[in-house]
């Protein structure tokens, strides 16, 4: 199996976000976040190949873009700025050919596991699913 360094293809994505000015974080978030922010997560890769016995050298997966704000209002301003920048984007990755395509979204909900302790609210967050294919350039 030929090693694909999924931290590459976040890096590309992180990218591809600059534009729509929000920090974006990887599966952790700092206790200290500025809000609104975008929170992006996946597993660590998952491969695949064209025939049975191929070597798996495809990656396959799902990324998922979680937009976090105080309010509903800014998780869906943020989500109007974050879709055009990586539906059916292509991330730089070294050596491979990716493309991006959204495919679903949830509906947007409050995070009740957190309490700001000023002003003393939930935030709000929306998550957009994309397809992430990565093949050897």
């Amino acid at each position: 199996m030929i090693p694909v360094d999924m931290r590459a293809h976040i890096d590309g994505v992180r990218a591809l976000l600059v534009p729509a000015g929000y920090p974006v974080h990887f599966i952790e978030v700092p206790a200290a976040a500025t809000y609104p922010y975008v929170l992006l997560w996946s597993s660590s890769g998952r491969m695949e190949s064209e025939a049975l016995c191929d070597e798996l050298e495809d990656l396959n997966d799902i990324l998922g873009v979680t937009a976090v704000g105080l309010a509903a209002d800014a998780v869906l301003s943020a989500q109007r700025k974050i879709r055009p920048l990586l539906s059916d984007a292509s991330p730089v990755v070294p050596g491979r050919s990716v493309s991006l395509r959204y495919f679903d979204s949830q509906t947007v909900q409050v995070d009740r596991d957190v309490t700001l302790p000023t002003p003393n609210l939930h935030p709000k967050f929306g998550v957009d699913l994309y397809r992430i294919r990565s093949v050897p350039a």
